[in-house]
């Protein structure tokens, strides 16, 4: 998957698995070029839910991050896998 627009340059890959009784499995891994911070709940998988999205709107007001990396793999209802069930690894966040 390639992504580029004013706010976000994105390459990456993944795959989702829905389930009856849960949001589902995410496998993912992406390379951020370029991300403009108060955009991010844009581009958020509607599977992690509104309050991730909303986290993320309030959370993020301004910056941009560069040459980042994130990996996302786990059942989606555990998320943000504190009991270690999953990964979730933002790496090389970089605030421009």
């Amino acid at each position: 998957m390639l992504l580029s627009n004013p706010d976000l340059e994105l390459s990456g890959s993944g795959a989702y698995r829905g389930t009856a009784k849960s949001p589902g499995v995410l496998d993912i891994s992406a390379r951020i070029a370029r991300l403009a911070a108060p955009s991010a709940h844009l581009y958020a998988p509607l599977v992690l839910g509104s309050g991730v999205r909303t986290w993320l709107r309030t959370a993020l007001v301004g910056g941009e991050a560069v040459d980042a990396s994130v990996r996302l793999r786990g059942e989606l209802a555990e998320f943000p896998f504190a009991s270690g069930s999953g990964e979730f690894s933002p790496r090389r966040m970089c605030a421009a």
